[in-house]
């Protein structure tokens, strides 16, 4: 039991590490100085980047470079999958152990799922709950389903 409560809480710790990587240290405020110009973001506040080579992650900030090889990208856009890809219910209190492709923070179990559908090589996905969200782990494999208390998963059907 120690070693399982060990891991979640590393699995957890790591999910919020990336996530400040990711979109920044709580309470931290970008400064945009109107007089400072030559440093302002490329990217419009009113729309989207149209350019193919820059990817908005938050406001304030951007990615150069080519788009991403995942389809699911913090500012919550999804790129549908092809017809007929869907994702089983939700499997609640499941942990599909192992065959970990990634992990990263979001909000709901529903929003672990679609980014696993909408990730090529994503087989099956497993939301890890806690207070501000979860970690969601996406699978190269649909390993079997085990009992996890808190854990939700699901897997991409073809």
């Amino acid at each position: 039991m120690k070693k399982w409560i060990g891991g979640l809480l590393a699995t957890i710790i790591s999910g919020v590490v990336i996530y400040w990587l990711t979109v920044g240290w709580p309470g931290k405020k970008e400064q945009n100085s109107k007089s400072d110009s030559s440093k302002s973001s490329p990217v419009s506040p009113s729309g989207p980047n149209t350019d193919s080579t820059k990817t908005s992650v938050s406001p304030g900030r951007v990615v150069v470079g080519p788009p991403p090889s995942v389809a699911h990208v913090p500012t919550g856009v999804v790129v549908p999958p092809p017809p007929g890809i869907y994702m089983s219910p939700l499997e609640f209190n499941t942990n599909r152990p192992g065959s970990d492709i990634r992990n990263f923070l979001v909000r709901t179990a529903e929003e672990c799922s679609r980014a696993c559908l909408s990730e090529r090589t994503c087989r099956a996905m497993t939301f890890v709950a806690s207070a501000q969200g979860g970690v969601c782990w996406l699978k190269n494999a649909a390993p079997t389903g085990t009992a996890g208390l808190g854990m939700t998963s699901a897997v991409k059907r073809f």
